[in-house]
């Protein structure tokens, strides 16, 4: 594609960003073309048909990168149901980075938005599954990419209590749905069906130092203790806010602690504070 050579770069640039964000200009208001002299004709085709071809190339990118970060919620919904929703998203939510790692960023808050029973008293229950799933799946890809954190160790069984801390790099889930299950059935080469609602809880944490995003079902109680320690609770005050909120027994939970402990730094949920790495 040749351009004018009195046009900067800066310039050219923020046009191109322009129409390739905003080809019809409706975003913005301006209807700004490549007829305008911006890009010249060649002996094959138009400068519109050149752009174009950069438009569809840009747009089957995008579409490539919402397909995968949300691979089993294009199963779910069916490929061209979720090639229209990621269109209208996209739309509505264009790439602002270089970077495409968070381009699904605001994808569950987007379908939530857009469910077609949104202003019905009586809501379906598939729109929500949906929502879980999208939110699930780009958890995982986000906590794939994060940044390594500041340097620690992985606990071992000879770590205090009192060193203990949940690794930077685990998330908890509460779902409606049983979304682990239907995640993991379609990684795995089957085809899962839409499941009925079933209360259901799931940790993920990237583990150290493979990389590696490890999957687990948790017990309500697990859950709920987990979220009170990634909320700054020591291991006292977890046990005592399980005790006061889910009505626990506190001789009970000691000796739990003791199963979910060896449990939790052999899957790499809790760090030592006291050893550097």
């Amino acid at each position: 594609m040749e351009t004018k050579n009195n046009l900067p770069l800066s310039d050219f640039q923020s046009w191109m960003q322009h129409q390739l964000l905003d080809p019809s200009g409706e975003r913005s208001g301006n209807s700004t073309s490549s007829n305008e002299g911006i890009v010249n004709d060649s002996k094959r085709l138009s400068a519109k048909d050149h752009l174009a071809i950069y438009q569809r190339s840009y747009i089957a990118r995008l579409r490539d990168c919402m397909t995968k970060v949300f691979s089993a919620l294009e199963h779910a919904l069916g490929p061209d149901l979720f090639e229209a929703f990621a269109d209208m998203y996209l739309e509505e939510n264009p790439s602002s980075s270089y970077n495409l790692s968070s381009l699904g960023e605001k994808f569950s808050d987007f379908l939530a938005a857009t469910r077609p029973d949104l202003h019905e008293e009586v809501k379906e229950d598939w729109p929500d599954f949906m929502i879980e799933l999208a939110r699930f799946e780009f958890s995982i890809t986000n906590l794939f990419d994060q940044q390594d954190p500041s340097p620690f160790a992985l606990a071992t069984t000879t770590a205090s209590d009192e060193n203990l801390q949940l690794v930077s790099l685990l998330r908890v889930f509460e779902f409606r749905f049983p979304i682990r299950n239907y995640y993991s059935e379609f990684v795995n080469g089957g085809t899962p069906h839409l499941p009925n609602e079933q209360r259901t809880y799931c940790a993920i944490v990237r583990q150290q130092p493979s990389f590696r995003i490890a999957l687990f079902d948790l017990q309500p109680a697990q859950f709920h203790f987990l979220r009170f320690l990634q909320d700054g609770l020591t291991l006292q005050e977890a046990v005592d806010q399980l005790v006061a909120v889910q009505g626990a027994n506190e001789e009970g939970l000691k000796e739990m602690w003791k199963i979910w402990r060896q449990a939790w730094i052999k899957a790499g949920f809790l760090e030592d504070r006291s050893v550097l790495r």
